[in-house]
């Protein structure tokens, strides 16, 4: 699906106007701003996050070189959920800027920008709160031993390090039930770096005084196509925010900066710096 967008000569006036808008800061030159997208306002389930190895010979109940650690979830449904820094959704996104004494804007962002399944806003990076119960070790018919290492810790299934851990020797063993999601493997797939236009987070924009940014942003229907789209693991979808910084400190832009929920939802802001 592809989202494509012209700049309008109302919104420009309007980001032009912002130049006698007194709440932005005062700044001499040239100054890079940069822009993160993150998901907001979802729930994830949580799980007990542990890294455990396979005990090899010599049997030391240690990990010792050559003992690679893997991830084991146990779902924590019933302790809490967390609401997560982000989760990963696509988005289309179009950046603009209209330089100082120019009457027209540079989009900066590639037309690839524009497909909504191109950009992927970041993952969650919380860790939750509270104590992770004791895991003994797992001991198979065959005789092969896994051991944890305690204690765990409380993460989302929004988490990176969770979205990435796809199997495991006990999920790939076949031996059940540690191949399911949340019982021993903690993802059922990897939906990919988060991105800004093909690049990396923030995306920073270098404005001399009097330029003005223009955001366009769009919301993808769903999820990525290999994270699971289950209404067991998202309990509330996020809306898309976006995030335009100077220093550290976020900046106030003129118009909207976060999606509703509708499909395709979108949001279009301007900053002028001043």
């Amino acid at each position: 699906m592809r989202s494509s967008w012209k700049l309008t000569g109302l919104l420009l006036l309007v980001a032009l106007t912002g130049a006698c808008d007194s709440t932005q800061p005062q700044q001499v030159g040239q100054q890079s701003l940069e822009l993160r997208v993150i998901g907001v306002g979802a729930q994830m389930p949580s799980y007990f996050v542990y890294q455990f190895y396979e005990d090899l010979p010599p049997y030391n109940q240690q990990q010792d070189p050559g003992e690679d650690l893997y991830l084991f979830c146990k779902d924590a449904a019933g302790f809490q959920d967390i609401s997560p820094q982000s989760v990963p959704w696509n988005y289309s996104l179009e950046v603009s800027i209209l330089r100082a004494g120019e009457t027209a804007p540079e989009v900066i962002t590639s037309p690839e920008g524009l497909d909504v399944e191109f950009n992927l806003t970041e993952y969650d990076t919380s860790v939750g709160s509270g104590s992770t119960p004791f895991r003994n070790p797992i001991v198979l018919d065959n005789g092969r031993t896994f051991r944890f290492l305690n204690p765990g810790r409380i993460l989302s299934a929004a988490n990176r390090e969770v979205r990435m851990a796809t199997s495991n020797p006990l999920s790939d063993s076949g031996v059940a039930p540690y191949g399911t999601v949340g019982q021993g493997r903690c993802s059922a797939g990897d939906p990919g770096e988060p991105m800004i236009d093909g690049g990396g987070i923030p995306l920073v924009l270098d404005l001399q005084k009097g330029d003005t940014v223009v955001v366009n942003l769009r919301r993808a229907n769903d999820l990525p196509d290999n994270f699971p789209n289950d209404p067991d693991l998202l309990t509330a979808e996020p809306r898309i925010r976006a995030i335009l910084s100077l220093g550290g400190r976020e900046l106030q832009v003129r118009g909207e900066a976060v999606t509703g929920l509708e499909p395709s939802s979108g949001i279009s802001f301007s900053y002028t710096l001043l």
